[in-house]
């Protein structure tokens, strides 16, 4: 196939698997505020920006790997990625376990609120089913499975706006969290079977050596992550601070429409990236041969 073809392709396809995600939170605004007060909303922001700054922590930014060290590889090195990248992604949930327990332990006792420690086990699932749902599906990438790539975008949009309807007019903010949670794990649950990443998890092909591998291109992705979410997302606990969760709840839903164009740009990069990748294996191939 013609790479600027290919470079077509995985554009519709990523975009499938990423614009209905990111949608959906333009698609549900009228709901979301007729269901939450502008507080409410303020809360919801805030949350999904903890997340997002935890996740690139917490993971070491590992997904970005289990994408790009599998690809092209022989079935048995890519059994000994994906099931290298689970039990890091495991041991990770554990550290942030304890740490998570410990914040709340020191806030209960010396009494600190904020959003952050009163929501702080909610986030802690966000945080955890995020990572999960984003590490099968850019694994389910990676093996070249893209229609269920695709697929499981539009699941995590379906199930996150089904989820909403139900929980959110019951349990306010709360309700919000879990439907996040809930449509993230289905998510997950569906990349992870439907693309046959079953087969690649085995205790036996844990390695050290691949982990170690993977790590070393993706820590050094954590200061990026870190630059955009200080410029995109740390006002928002300063707007807490100073203007309070309504001025949060304005904020957010304003953030929503320019948010679109980032998320165009997002899409086509990441479907660049397919393109690029695909290319140079192809290229080293030819080369070796």
């Amino acid at each position: 196939m013609n790479k600027y073809k290919r470079l077509g392709k995985n554009t519709l396809l990523v975009f499938i698997g990423n614009a209905g995600s990111k949608l959906i939170g333009l698609v549900m605004l009228p709901f979301y505020t007729s269901w939450l007060s502008v507080e409410d909303y303020g809360v919801t922001d805030i949350i999904n920006v903890y997340v997002s700054f935890l996740v690139s922590i917490v993971s070491c930014c590992i997904a970005e790997s289990i994408f790009i060290f599998p690809k092209g590889q022989k079935v048995e090195k890519q059994k000994q990625y994906f099931s290298s990248g689970i039990v890091f992604v495991l041991q990770a949930f554990f550290v942030s376990f304890l740490l998570f327990g410990t914040v709340d332990f020191v806030s209960s006792i010396y009494g600190f609120s904020n959003s952050f420690t009163d929501y702080l086990w909610l986030i802690y699932g966000l945080m955890a089913a995020t990572l999960l749902q984003q590490f099968f599906q850019q694994f389910t990438r990676s093996i070249d499975k893209m229609i269920v790539y695709g697929m499981a975008g539009i699941v995590l949009t379906l199930l996150t706006a089904i989820c909403s309807f139900i929980l959110i007019p019951l349990k306010g903010v709360v309700g919000y969290v879990l439907s996040l949670i809930l449509a993230n794990l289905f998510t997950g649950v569906y990349s992870f079977f439907f693309s046959g990443s079953y087969k690649y998890c085995s205790p036996g092909s844990v390695n050290n050596e691949y982990c170690r591998e993977m790590l070393q291109y993706s820590v050094p992705l954590i200061p990026n992550g870190v630059m955009w979410w200080l410029v995109n997302a740390l006002n928002r606990p300063i707007m807490e601070t100073y203007v309070g969760l309504h001025g949060i709840g304005l904020f957010a839903v304003a953030n929503k429409f320019p948010g679109i164009i980032a998320m165009i740009f997002t899409i086509f990069v990441s479907s660049w990236q397919i393109s690029v990748l695909e290319e140079y294996l192809r290229f080293a191939s030819e080369d070796y041969r």
